[in-house]
């Protein structure tokens, strides 16, 4: 059962990462029903490791979604996506989450120092640094307003300027 449910989600992987040309003039959502479908599918597996099933094939075909349910699926997350915040900048993830040693590994000096005073940025913060002050004036998204935002900064962005502050930068 598990060697079906494997080259089911092998397939449902090729189909999403699928760029096919689309010759009729309305758009494809396949990428998202397949997206969607490898999702339902690895929720299935996950499940499945759990409990015992004895009709194998009805057991397969609870890993996709009826036509209707995946429309609504899709209408849900285009909502959701629509109504989200974008946060601007080349390192969103600054405030977004908790950043790790594997978010900076990479980076290099001038980098770490953009994503460090990225998070300032979006608060609009005006930098006395000229290469910091030439590369920000240089975004759109950047709206210089003062030179103290610390009081605007959220708990998670403090804390992701604390760890750039004591994490040195890979030298290259």
């Amino acid at each position: 059962m598990r060697t079906v449910i494997m080259y089911g989600l092998f397939i449902t992987v090729m189909i999403a990462s699928c760029k096919c040309n689309n010759s009729s003039n309305q758009p494809s959502n396949l990428n998202e029903e397949a997206k969607l479908q490898t999702t339902v599918a690895e929720k299935y597996v996950t499940e499945s490791k759990n409990t015992t099933t004895s009709d194998e094939a009805s057991s397969i075909n609870k890993m996709f979604l009826s036509e209707e349910e995946l429309k609504k699926e899709i209408g849900a997350r285009k909502n959701k996506a629509s109504t989200s915040q974008t946060i601007n900048g080349f390192y969103p993830e600054g405030s977004e989450r908790k950043l790790t040693e594997y978010d900076i590994q990479f980076l290099s000096a001038w980098g770490h120092k953009v994503m460090l005073n990225e998070i300032y940025a979006r608060h609009g913060m005006i930098f006395a640094d000229e290469m910091l002050q030439r590369h920000f004036k240089g975004q759109k998204w950047y709206k210089p307003l003062s030179n103290n935002v610390f009081n605007k900064l959220t708990k998670i962005e403090k804390q992701n300027i604390s760890f750039l502050i004591y994490t040195e930068p890979q030298s290259r």
